[in-house]
């Protein structure tokens, strides 16, 4: 009986396919499971990075721990990625790593001196994978100012990480698309509008309507500089997205990043206004807008996100809606944030006639930081809202007869008010407001 067998040829022919799978499939496997490792560092980065920026401008320098920012990243807890923050000698930056790859992410801060705003790929000398997805695959662009890291080469990219495009600097531009990184410059009135802009940047620079009517996302900013009327108005702003309305010390702009909406972390900072007139607020609405407005129309919207006023203007960040669990900071010295509808929002009162003439439902809460904070006139609370002190505290600045904290936690205030406290508190603080239980 004969035995079939393979013959020498197709034998050869077997190791030869096997071969060429080695030579090709092989490689493509390695650069596809590094690609994959590599581009878990993106969110991580760039959620730090964004969280950076929002430190910055309450701070005015950035955090060197992650300590310090309010954000959470489950990825660090596997010990596979790590993250160094650095902020010294103008260079700021956010350098993410993992374990068993030799590239490195980092992304610098706006205001780094060195490289601001930039995105670089860094790979270690020697290792051709390393450097072949920092040059090829992502399409970087080897540094002529060094490397950060030593015995590493260090490749520019684009923002996001995936390569094929440059950053692009547009002036007085109107109805395009910003990738990671790009800038647009208005210095001609209703110039930048109607743009598309994903974590890179318009700025408004004394002029009227610039960076208006547009779509802001993915850590955006947009700035309103230099005089000017509502630059970076009328506009949405979601995912950690940023408007500011003027810069400590420059003059000061009328109603930038006015009726916006605010979403998904988003945050509306008045650093400067000239407002002396509700139609004028600068992170807020018009004269209509507030809690009477029964469509939004006329009022800035939060929606979990944050408007803090650093100016002295009471009309920063008034007339607006916060629901969501959104804040609204008002002024240091001279209110703000009134008029206003909060919906399981809170107002933290710093200035004289903070947080006035509101309506507060929902769980909202009015946080009386200093005298003449939380009036009571026009201001409304329902069942489940109330005025509360500081962190907490049994005694404030609330006005006397304002509903004072639920026993319990989103339960009812009935019956619990601010009184005027007494030399029998404990302790006693002369000219404020305490509770009993």
């Amino acid at each position: 009986m004969k035995v079939a067998g393979f013959t020498l040829l197709e034998l050869l022919i077997v190791i030869i396919i096997c071969s060429l799978l080695v030579i090709f499939a092989v490689p493509q496997y390695k650069h596809a499971t590094y690609a994959s490792r590599y581009s878990s560092l993106f969110p991580i980065a760039k959620a730090i990075h964004t969280s950076n920026e929002v430190f910055f401008l309450s701070h005015g320098y950035y955090a060197d721990s992650l300590d310090k920012l309010a954000v959470d990243v489950p990825e660090l807890h596997s010990k596979k990625i790590n993250v160094e923050l650095h902020d010294s000698n103008g260079l700021s930056y956010v350098l993410t790593t993992r374990n068993g790859l030799n590239s490195n992410y980092v992304m610098y801060a706006k205001n780094s001196q060195m490289f601001p705003h930039q995105t670089h790929c860094e790979a270690k000398e020697g290792d051709s994978l390393a450097n072949w997805f920092c040059s090829s695959k992502l399409h970087g662009v080897q540094s002529e100012h060094g490397n950060l890291t030593q015995g590493y080469i260090t490749y520019i990219i684009d923002g996001d990480g995936t390569g094929g495009t440059f950053i692009t600097h547009y002036e007085n531009q109107s109805n395009i698309v910003l990738h990671s990184g790009d800038t647009c410059t208005a210095s001609q009135a209703n110039e930048c509008q109607h743009l598309e802009v994903s974590d890179a940047e318009c700025e408004a620079i004394g002029v009227n309507g610039g960076c208006a009517n547009s779509s802001y996302d993915e850590g955006a900013e947009c700035s309103t500089t230099n005089g000017g009327k509502q630059g970076c108005a009328f506009s949405e702003f979601s995912n950690n997205s940023t408007c500011t309305a003027g810069q400590a010390g420059g003059k000061s702009p009328v109603a930038g990043c006015q009726r916006s909406i605010f979403t998904s972390g988003s945050l509306c900072v008045v650093n400067q206004n000239t407002a002396n007139a509700a139609v004028d607020t600068a992170c807020g609405g018009n004269n209509n807008g507030g809690k009477t407005d029964t469509t939004g129309e006329n009022s800035a919207q939060y929606y979990h996100s944050e408007c803090i006023n650093e100016s002295n203007s009471s009309f920063g960040c008034g007339r607006s809606w916060y629901k969501e669990g959104s804040t609204c900071t008002s002024s240091p010295t001279n209110g703000g944030c009134g008029n206003s509808l909060f919906d399981a929002s809170r107002c933290i009162g710093r200035g004289g006639n903070a947080c006035d003439k509101s309506n507060f439902t929902n769980g909202s809460v009015c946080e009386a930081r200093a005298s003449g904070t939380c009036p009571t006139s026009g201001s409304t609370y329902d069942s489940q809202s109330y005025c509360a002190g500081e962190n907490g505290a049994r005694y404030s600045y609330c006005p006397v007869g304002t509903p004072a904290p639920p026993a319990t936690p989103g339960g009812l205030t009935t019956g619990r008010k601010w009184r005027k406290c007494t030399a029998q508190d404990d302790p006693p603080k002369s000219g404020m407001s305490c509770y009993d239980d």
